[in-house]
């Protein structure tokens, strides 16, 4: 079994909160549920080697559907997370903002909100959305009854060696009758936290790392267990 599978479903079992993405990726929400005892009950990502990253760990029964366009009332989940695309909203990018193409496609992800009405939402940005669409989110979220609290982290305030800013909202309901307990908000508060401490120190000092030492290193950087981005174990071999 592959190591980052193996943990996946260790960690599986200890929460009775469930968990849904779009603009998967290669899954890295799922992961951090995964951390937190919350099981990712399916997944939407459009691109096919993300799309085979996500089976190598969650199985090749798991649910992935490919085009958010046409992914209509999915199952029922707890919490909703996603970055829907920033391209068109960063400052590397156009900058048309979120009526562009791309970062246009918020509009789907707030129908599928909309459709699923979970108890939380997290959504992932470039920090630039606060000046390129912000508002229409807030928006979009206020017509459903949504609220939201949002603030922007940095991956160097979580031990990780560069400073890459993103935006996260965590939109709620103000219109329902959901109650979160304790456990609940501390199942949470751990997904949100989550991420697999790995100093360099400790990835240069590996025996065999020698073809692997740059993926090694950017899954390092980014949060990632070693190994998640390998589709066969013996290519870390």
């Amino acid at each position: 079994m592959h190591p980052a599978s193996s943990l996946i479903k260790i960690y599986m079992e200890e929460s009775n909160l469930t968990h849904g993405s779009l603009f998967s990726g290669i899954e890295g929400f799922g992961l951090g549920a995964a951390f937190a005892g919350i099981k990712t009950l399916w997944s939407c990502e459009y691109e096919d080697y993300q799309t085979s990253i996500i089976k190598k760990n969650f199985g090749e029964e798991h649910e992935i559907n490919r085009d958010i366009r046409t992914y209509s009332k999915p199952p029922f989940v707890d919490i909703i997370s996603g970055g829907f695309p920033c391209q068109d909203i960063s400052v590397a990018g156009k900058g048309v903002g979120i009526i562009g193409e791309r970062s246009g496609l918020w509009s789907e992800m707030y129908r599928i909100v909309r459709e699923v009405r979970p108890k939380y939402v997290i959504i992932e940005n470039s920090p630039a959305l606060v000046i390129s669409g912000f508002e229409q989110v807030l928006c979009d979220l206020s017509k459903i009854g949504y609220d939201a609290e949002w603030q922007c982290i940095s991956n160097y305030a979580f031990g990780y060696p560069h400073k890459r800013e993103r935006l996260y909202l965590l939109p709620t309901p103000t219109k329902s009758d959901y109650k979160a307990t304790y456990a609940n908000v501390e199942a949470l508060t751990r997904y949100l936290n989550s991420g697999h401490q790995i100093r360099v120190s400790d990835i240069l000092v590996q025996k065999g790392f020698l073809k692997s030492q740059r993926i090694a290193l950017l899954e390092m950087m980014m949060g990632f267990p070693i190994a998640h981005t390998e589709l066969e174990v013996s290519a870390m071999r």
